[in-house]
């Protein structure tokens, strides 16, 4: 489950994100062309959770076309009901899997800009989703494919630095078009529970060898 932490830190990281790569990025993705819908994917690994949010940016000339798709009863307005339905669509065309086993995307929250914001090419629909993992302390590959309306969009993918200290990424690799990634990565033990845990367990063991040495000795004594 995404907790409310988890949620303002993916938001503030992708916003941070988003400045970075106008620096780097080439220009004809930044330029966001009128007639095409701008999709970029966000994934945040952690150690029982992976969470994803996915801005939807339609161009100006489409803007209208995507919000009627939204708006199924055509009032001028979207409905809590309707944007989820759009998110649906696009989580049907959204796959995720860690080692090679395809994992259950569950939507968390879906928003949207104000029609007058899509029409000028600015506004954004926002879904947030996340799976359930296993806390598995070893080396995974997380892989993740988006192909909603593949025709008219442009698609961008990264990973976000990872919150928990458990977490190291290793490498990713991008297909051209960036609408699937591979991301290899590893759990670590930083935990101070599982310190604990260790600790204990091996205090027990070793207290319990000694114990079995006593009462060997003291049975060769009695003998």
């Amino acid at each position: 489950m995404i907790t409310a932490k988890n949620y303002c830190s993916m938001t503030l990281r992708s916003i941070l994100l988003v400045g970075v790569l106008c620096w780097f990025l080439p220009e004809s993705i930044l330029a966001h062309r009128l007639d095409e819908l701008l999709q970029s994917s966000y994934i945040m690994i952690a150690p029982d959770q992976i969470s994803i949010e996915i801005i939807l940016t339609p161009g100006a000339t489409i803007a209208s076309g995507v919000f009627q798709a939204i708006d199924n009863d055509h009032d001028g307005k979207l409905s809590v009901d309707e944007k989820r339905i759009y998110a649906k669509k696009v989580l049907n065309n959204t796959y995720l899997k860690i080692d090679g086993k395809e994992q259950k995307l569950v939507l968390f929250d879906v928003s949207c800009s104000p029609l007058q914001d899509l029409k000028e090419g600015v506004g954004k629909i926002r879904l947030l989703v996340s799976a359930e993992i296993n806390d598995d302390l070893s080396k995974h590959q997380l892989y993740y494919m988006n192909t909603f309306e593949p025709m008219m969009s442009v698609y961008t993918i990264n990973a976000l630095m990872p919150n928990s200290k458990e977490i190291k990424i290793l490498k990713q690799e991008r297909e051209q078009n960036q609408f699937e990634i591979y991301i290899d990565y590893q759990q670590l033990v930083n935990h101070p529970f599982r310190y604990k845990v260790w600790l204990f367990s091996g205090v027990f063991i070793i207290l319990s060898f000694l114990l079995f040495l006593t009462f060997k000795r003291s049975k060769n004594v009695g003998t």
